[in-house]
């Protein structure tokens, strides 16, 4: 699917460029992250310059040594500094190289982590002589893990920090810690004591108007203030770190302090337009139908600021149905997630012969598949059985359904009416097949069942539940199957589909060219998967079936 906010894909070492990219996500704390010229002060960090450069931003190294004594000379008049762990000299060479109107970026180690690194300055230090300096408005971040950071919380954000700790639950959200944290923020030692801070600074110039923040509040504020109040709050960033993730999530705070109220998915690279396209299709089709809205998010809005494709929904509140929660008591789980499937089902009216949805949602993935990956003997075997059990189904009639196309967590939300729904459509499909998110769905709960952790144990876990005859998965699919009105035994060939399609899926999102750029380490990791592991049970069961088509 293609629309306005399709671009050409970044190219066939999207893998790589999606892990540098994860490198300047705190970018969103700007208030424009666009690209333009950017210096580079501390510690080098190859990585960084290059997702700056593939931002399309061109870094230039400042001369600390020189800057210290005579000034940042030509380097002068940049629209942004980096300083990561700077030191005296590099914090002078930075402040001086910023233009007005311009902004400086730092990365300060706490305490515990500044060992090692001699001359490093301290957040509170950085932040003391920025505003020596005259830079106004002055922020700070925590963000953690220091290594690779999967959060991004404003200190000066006390909504957003506080949403944080909700959802980390346990010790971290109990009213008595809550209320602690914020003292220890008010008093600035969470500054002293988080591994790792970012400082983001602006040196004013001469543009005027209201308070400077960061770029979600910018585009939010900018798109309808009768919705968001005056000014929208500092958000919560989510980076994560999933190999093919490609969206940095902003989680803004609204009046009840334990939920969200906005969600904003931003596209860390310019190319993932017809990602965010999709979701916002499946959004709108989510609630358009005969028989009324269904539970899940509203789409707001979706474009293109700063050249990155981003989409704006509404939070939907509710317990995330965790591992932690299906375990205790998988049962419920399976009893709440059947429910929600068969609401995606449309009704007998819509049964149409599914050689057309197999034509456009099959059969060219699993042609680029072999284009794209260098096909074993296993792997021919599985595409092999998969194209058999298409042509199979092609003249059978089956529901419309609509997809959701990740079905596990964190994406399931149980909502406090004892309903299950679901939140990050970005794969959804409005005209899908049958079985789909069933085929996700069960192979959640066997890993979450078995506590499975490593990507070696969720594959066992749902190998054991394709093919070691659970009692739990048989009964959940077949009372599927009866609730859509498709015959149960061509569940497993539904499965074999479903699950090539989340293979390819993985493919289509880190790799667009032939197959001599896929790389080996992205091969390796694509072997060790889950959903490979899955897609072989499936194949494996209709083997066992007898109903490969000679």
């Amino acid at each position: 699917m293609t629309g306005p906010n399709s671009t050409p894909g970044p190219g066939p070492n999207d893998a790589d460029r999606l892990e540098r990219a994860r490198r300047i996500d705190w970018r969103l704390l700007l208030p424009d992250p666009s690209p333009g010229r950017v210096g580079l002060a501390g510690e080098p960090d190859a990585r960084l310059a290059a997702a700056l450069t593939d931002a399309g931003w061109e870094p230039v190294a400042l001369d600390e040594a020189r800057a210290a004594h005579d000034g940042p000379g030509d380097t002068s008049g940049l629209d942004l500094v980096v300083a990561v762990a700077p030191t005296a000299r590099g914090l002078v060479a930075g402040i001086g190289a910023v233009r007005p109107g311009g902004w400086l970026y730092a990365e300060c180690h706490g305490l515990a982590t500044r060992r090692g690194r001699r001359g490093a300055l301290g957040p509170a230090v950085v932040v003391a002589r920025l505003r020596r300096a005259g830079f106004d408005p002055v922020r700070l971040q925590v963000q953690a893990p220091a290594g690779a950071p999967k959060v991004i919380v404003p200190i000066d954000g006390p909504a957003a920090l506080r949403l944080f700790l909700e959802r980390r639950r346990g010790m971290l959200g109990r009213a008595p810690v809550v209320a602690g944290l914020e003292l220890a923020r008010r008093a600035g030692l969470v500054t002293r004591l988080a591994p790792l801070v970012s400082v983001v600074a602006r040196r004013p110039g001469a543009e005027a108007g209201g308070p400077v923040r960061d770029a979600v509040s910018e585009h939010l504020d900018g798109l309808a203030p009768a919705r968001h109040g005056p000014a929208s709050p500092a958000p919560l960033l989510l980076t994560p770190r999933f190999k093919a993730s490609a969206n940095v999530i902003a989680l803004v705070p609204g009046e009840n302090p334990r939920e969200p109220a906005i969600v904003v998915k931003v596209a860390r690279h310019g190319g993932a337009g017809e990602a965010a396209d999709r979701e916002a299709a499946a959004l709108r089709a989510l609630h358009d139908t005969a028989a009324g809205p269904r539970d899940g998010p509203r789409l707001i809005d979706i474009g293109l600021p700063w050249g990155l494709p981003t989409i704006v929904e509404t939070a939907v509140p509710g317990r995330p149905l965790a591992p932690a929660v299906v375990a205790a008591d998988p049962e419920r789980a399976l009893t709440l997630g059947l429910r929600w499937l068969v609401s995606l089902v449309g009704g007998a009216d819509s049964s149409t012969p599914a050689g057309g949805r197999l034509d456009r949602l099959v059969c060219p993935q699993l042609d680029r598949y072999v284009e794209t990956i260098a096909a074993t003997e296993d792997e021919g075997r599985l595409v092999a059985v998969t194209r058999s059990s298409a042509a199979f189904l092609r003249g059978v009639a089956l529901p419309r359904v609509m997809e959701h196309g990740d079905a596990s967590h964190p994406n399931l939300i149980e909502l406090a009416e004892g309903r299950l729904t679901a939140v990050d459509w970005e794969l959804g499909e409005a005209d899908g097949l049958p079985g789909h998110d069933l085929s996700a769905f069960l192979a959640y709960v066997a890993i979450a069942r078995a506590g499975a952790r490593t990507p070696a144990a969720q594959g066992a876990a749902v190998v054991d539940a394709a093919l070691g005859g659970a009692g739990w998965a048989d009964r959940t699919a077949a009372a599927y199957a009866a609730a859509a009105g498709i015959d149960p035994a061509i569940l497993p060939r539904l499965a074999a589909i479903a699950w090539a399609r989340q293979v390819m899926g993985l493919v289509d999102r880190l790799h667009g060219g032939p197959a001599a750029t896929v790389t080996r380490d992205v091969k390796a990791w694509l072997a060790g998967h889950r959903y490979v592991a899955a897609w072989r049970a499936a194949v494996e069961t209709v083997e066992r079936a007898g109903e490969v088509a000679t």
